[in-house]
Order: structure tokens, then sequence, then C-alpha cells
């Protein structure tokens, strides 16, 4: 098998999201001394603009037309290079940070690509093996419900074979082959799993990319080879003078301004789309939840043992299920908000973008209406980029209270731990996600739990969260050796983790909700 097919369970997974986190964090901080960075450049700009403005009309009072020839010379020219500089090297800064996230985000999408690819018949092959052992088992509980009916004793071994239909030669494995399936089958669902997010991170990481990235670096092009000619580089370093028109320079420079603001608003509106999904996802999904609850506080009310101690592990997962949807719901609130915000910084910006460009070629040259509007412009960048820093700013203090929320855990020894039968939970006190993940999974495991009617409220209780009836089939139907039952017992670890604290549960929802849209997933026949 691959690279991507070494160890691996929900503990290492959390493991592995939580060490991320830091990295994640130092993109965030700097990403908020870029942006507060850029408002004070934005700010000295349009204070620059102001003030030569305000001397040009004091010297030339008579002076109101807007597309009247505007010049700077002396101290004033200097602090324009400056501030066009400035801009520059702010935006170098920016096209770095890009890029390297970019590249991140894109090499994630193609590792698990690559994973999928590696593992993919492996998977193939163990779900057909699931499926001939549960056509088997039906087949078996079929002959056993004849036979008794005729008066005779059915033998049928508690594994649930049988030699009535061989297995076919595609799906024969011994039980190290097995192991490798159940293997592969455990790497292909976490990468399915992780793809989705992999795939709307890089979507919104490559408008961004193309944005701040290729059109930015277009327009710092243009900059630099203004700055170059402005401050006679050439002759300053003895070197041969390359011809630069300036006019056609600048009018390419306003053009890239025009495609970034047009792709804020783009990025904007893919912003409000996505978060007004992810709302009505995780607004189905809490109805969801309310369903299974009524559910599970019916079965407390039958006063059964079993059913008592099922329904404490069914709450458990649902109300850590509802916390995530509640942040999921504020989230795609703040998505939205975002998405507007940005649409509306990007169509501004290419207005006062658009009437600059105009300005300049009907003056033929920079104009006062052109300074005017260049103040305005740089007012506009000034406030979004506030607003920008104080976001990322909140984003990397919001990352370092889950680093430390992690510590926590760690330190305070309530991670992931070993199991334990149900009577040792006491009544008073809820269960944490990794202990209501393992009661589950005891529940769920036939061979260690008895009683049908727990299974079934478990089962129910998933269902309403988005696990499928084909999800859990693996764990009823695979072989009995660790080597290959462990792999099965990760995956819907897994699985259950992503439902009831990632974004499996609103995947669900959403395919419920737009069933025609999305291809269903492959069950188990």
């Amino acid at each position: 098998m691959s690279e991507g097919c070494g160890h691996i369970s929900c503990a290492s997974r959390i493991v592995e999201r939580t060490d991320a986190l830091p990295q994640a964090r130092h993109v965030a901080l700097a990403n908020s001394v870029l942006y507060f960075g850029w408002s004070g450049i934005a700010l000295y700009k349009a204070g620059a603009f102001a003030e030569a403005i305000v001397a040009f009309f004091r010297a030339n009072p008579s002076s109101s037309v807007l597309t009247a020839r505007f010049s700077t010379d002396g101290p004033r020219h200097a602090i324009s290079q400056a501030a066009m500089g400035l801009s520059t090297a702010a935006s170098i800064v920016e096209i770095v940070i890009t890029t390297v996230v970019f590249g991140r985000h894109l090499r994630a999408r193609f590792r698990i690509a690559r994973q999928l690819v590696a593992t993919g018949e492996l998977r193939a092959i163990f779900i057909e093996r699931i499926a001939h052992q549960k056509r088997a088992a039906r087949i078996s509980k079929a002959m056993a419900v004849t036979a008794a009916s005729r008066g005779a004793v059915a033998a049928c071994p508690p594994d649930g074979s049988t030699s009535v239909q061989p297995c076919p030669t595609s799906v024969r494995a011994d039980g190290g082959a097995m192991a490798v399936l159940a293997t592969g089958y455990l790497h292909y669902q976490t990468a399915q799993m992780d793809r989705r997010e992999a795939t709307d991170t890089l979507k919104h990481s490559f408008v961004m990319f193309t944005r701040d990235g290729v059109l930015q670096a277009a327009g710092v092009g243009c900059n630099l080879a203004l700055l170059w000619d402005s401050l006679k580089v050439s002759e300053l370093l003895h070197l041969a003078t390359v011809p630069i028109h300036a006019t056609a320079t600048a009018i390419c420079g306003f053009a890239f301004s025009l495609g970034c603001g047009a792709l804020h608003v783009i990025a904007g509106a893919v912003r409000w789309r996505d978060g007004l999904k992810k709302q009505a996802a995780a607004s189905e999904v809490l109805n969801a939840i309310r369903r299974a609850k009524r559910t599970v506080k019916e079965a407390k009310e039958s006063q059964q043992a079993e059913l008592v101690d099922a329904a404490t592990v069914a709450e458990s997962l649902l109300s850590h299920a509802k916390r995530n949807e509640r942040r999921a719901e504020d989230d795609a609130r703040h998505q939205i908000r975002l998405g507007k915000w940005r649409m509306i910084y990007g169509g501004a910006a290419m207005a006062v973008g658009g009437i600059s460009l105009a300005l300049f070629l009907v003056a033929g040259g920079v104009s006062t209406g052109g300074i005017l509007f260049g103040i305005v412009g740089g007012l506009v960048l000034a406030g979004w980029t506030l607003y920008a820093g104080y976001r990322h700013r909140h984003a990397a203090s919001s990352i370092q209270a889950a680093i430390d929320k992690g510590n926590n855990v760690v330190t305070a020894g309530t991670g992931t731990r070993p199991e334990k039968a149900l009577d040792e939970q006491p009544d008073t006190q809820p269960l944490s996600l990794d202990d209501a993940i393992e009661q589950a999974i005891l529940l769920l495991d036939r061979t260690r739990n008895p009683h049908p009617d727990a299974r079934r409220l478990i089962k129910q209780t998933l269902k309403e969260l988005g696990v499928s009836p084909g999800d859990l089939w693996p764990l009823r139907y695979c072989s009995s050796d660790p080597a290959a039952r462990d792999p099965v017992i990760e995956e819907l670890k897994i699985r259950i983790h992503n439902v009831v604290d990632g974004d499996g549960a609103r995947c669900a929802a959403e395919k419920r909700l737009a069933p025609d849209r999305e291809a269903k997933p492959v069950a188990v026949s």
C-alpha cells in the first residue's frame, strides 16, 4: 500500500489536527500584522493626497475642473513615491503569505486524492466481502426460520457464516489479507471525509490566490516599473535604460486593481452562498437532534436498565452534536456577514478604480479628480484592512484558545481513555465526547452488547445525525480477527466523531435538503 496507509486512529487524527493549530495561528497573526500595516499605509496615502490637493487648490483657487492635470514635485513627489513603495512592499508580503497558504491547501488536497486512489480498490473489495457476509447471514437466518417452522433444529454458527452460498473468489481473503483490506477501507473512508473540507478550503484559497497572488503580483510589477523609472534606478546602477511607457503602465495598474476588486465581489458572493448553505444545513441537523431527543426521552421513561444506559450515551452524543451545530450556525452567520462586507468593499473598490481610470484617460495623466477619488479609495482600503486585521487577530485568539483547551485536556488526562463499562460512569457526570463514542461502539457491537433495544436506540440516534445503516454493517459483519476488526472500529469512531463534532451531519443534511445536487453514497447491498 501507499505511504498514506500507515497507522491511523481517531485519537491520532485529533492529535494531528491539534498539532496543525500553531501553524494556523502563525498565519493568522502574520495576516493581522499585515492588514494593520496596510491600514496605516492607506491612511498615510490618503493623508498625503489630501494635503497635496488642499495645497493645489490654495495655489490655484480658480481651478475647479476634476480633469485638471495634477503633478507633484519636491517633497510631495518624494512622499507619493514613498507611499507607492510602502504599498508595493506590503503587496509583496501579502503575495508571499497567500502563495504559501495556497500551496499548503493544494498539497493537502493532492494528498487526499492520492490516498483515495491508493486505497479505492482495497475499499471496494472489503465492501464486497462485507456484502457477501451480510447475504450469507440473511440466508442462514432464513434457513433457521424455515427449519424451525418444520420442527427441525437449526444449527447456525455464532458468526453468521454459512456454507450454503460459497464466497466468490473476488472476495475470498485469509485473516492477513482481510486486515489489509480493512486498513485500506479505513484510510479510504477517512480520506473521503476529509475531501469535502479540503475541497471547500481549496476553492476559497484559489480565489484568494488569484486575487492576492496573481493579479496583485501583476499590479506590483507595474508599480515597480514606475518606481524604477521615476527614481532613475538604471542610471544609479549604470544599467542599460529600459524604456517604460508610464501612461500605459499606470493604465495596466488600474486594470489589475479593477480585477482585484471584481474578485473580491466574487469571493464575497461565494462566501455568502456557502454561509447560507451551512446555516440551512445546521438548522436541519438541529431539527434532527430534537427528533432524536424525543426518542431518547421515551427510552429513558421505559425504565429498562439497558435502555437507560444507552439513553445516557445517546444524550451525550446529541449534546455534543448540538453544541457543534450551534458553533456552525455562528460561523455561518459570520461567513454571510463577511461575504456581504467583501462584496461591498469589492464594489466600492471597483467604482473608485473605474472612475479614477476614466479620469486618468480623459486628463491624459493624474488629475485633481483622480487624486480626490484616490483619497476616497485610501479611506475605503483603510476601513477594510482594519476590519480584516481585527478579524485575523480574533481568529488567532480563537486558535490559541483551542490550543490551550487541548493542552488542558492532555494535562488533566481527559483525552481518549480505555473502554469503561457504563455502570462505571457516575450517573451525575456527563460523558465526554471520547467516552460517549467509546460507549456507543460498545453498544453497537453485538459480541459485547446482547441487548437489541439498546443497539437500536444508538443506531437511531446516529441515523438522525447522518450515519447511514451501511456505515454500521462492517462492524457487524467483519472478521472477528482484531487485526481486521480494529481498523473497522477506528473508522466508525472517526465517522461518529465527524458527525458529532465535525461537518458530517451537515453534509448528510445538505444531501437531504438537495438530494439531486450530489450523488448519493454507495451503500452495501
